[in-house]
């Protein structure tokens, strides 16, 4: 019992019910002369005759036609006194006149470029601090508890969960941050994989590890509309004539094209992706 509870295959509380409910995802559900039938187990289902209902006319009206098929559905929710259904409208043709700020990722920062408002630059220090701060903590842990197995995995799982917390929220801050400062446009982000990036070099390996760049990107992209680009090719490229040119080593070099564009690498990157 004792070595199941350390591998945490068992926990000391049972579990309790605190709410009855039921989320029944769209592959769950068909709609079909206004019944709407949930399945709950292999070949049994539920309906819910919707005809006449009060809010139908309402979707009708939000969706913008009156024929409402499955596809308008979203996820449906029962409780144990309602039933909450969900409608979803895709949206065409909103976004596309909305200017574009491209992102290019950085290990502590990322730089920004607008073709209305220029460059910009957003700090992920106190991310990569955090990350650098809590890892240090876990060697200090190890060092000192590590023939504890018990202790040591309740240890490392609460400062685990702490640092997820706090890098969420520092990420979140930043994000917002930037988003109201360009309210209303859309972000280009780069899709950069770590893979291809780890090298021999440990130090370098864990600076890079401990870099959020699709985390960021992700918790822009459900608070306004963000998209990932392909990051091979986009300091090489120049934005004017669209040539190739031989990109130097140093992160200060300035890139000259031959038809005669002079450009810093640093800033390079995101004028090419946006």
């Amino acid at each position: 019992m004792e070595k199941q509870l350390c591998q945490r295959s068992r926990k000391r509380r049972k579990p309790l019910l605190r709410r009855r409910f039921a989320r029944f995802k769209t592959t769950m559900l068909t709609y079909r002369d206004e019944v709407l039938k949930l399945s709950i187990r292999p070949r049994r289902f539920v309906r819910f005759d919707v005809q006449g209902l009060w809010w139908l006319p309402r979707a009708r009206r939000f969706l913008g036609h009156s024929a409402i098929t499955k596809r308008d559905f979203g996820e449906v929710l029962i409780t144990e006194d309602r039933l909450i259904v969900t409608v979803r409208k895709r949206l065409r043709h909103y976004y596309a006149r909305r200017p574009v700020m491209a992102w290019d990722n950085n290990l502590l920062s990322l730089d920004g470029f607008s073709p209305s408002s220029g460059f910009d630059r957003v700090s992920l220090g106190e991310a990569f601090t955090l990350h650098v701060t809590y890892d240090n903590k876990r060697r200090r842990v190890q060092q000192k508890l590590g023939k504890k197995k018990c202790v040591y995995s309740r240890l490392v799982d609460k400062y685990e969960g702490r640092e997820q917390n706090r890098v969420v929220d520092e990420l979140h801050r930043v994000a917002n941050g930037f988003l109201r400062r360009y309210e209303g446009r859309n972000h280009a982000f780069e899709d950069t994989g770590k893979r291809g990036m780890f090298s021999h070099n440990r130090r370098r390996n864990r600076d890079i590890s401990a870099v959020d760049w699709k985390r960021l990107a992700d918790i822009v992209g459900y608070k306004a509309t963000a998209g990932k680009v392909p990051s091979w090719g986009t300091t090489m490229v120049c934005p004017r004539c669209g040539a190739k040119s031989i990109v130097p080593r140093t992160a200060d070099a300035v890139i000259t094209c031959r038809c005669g564009l002079a450009r810093d690498r640093q800033r390079e990157q995101p004028s090419t992706s946006g």
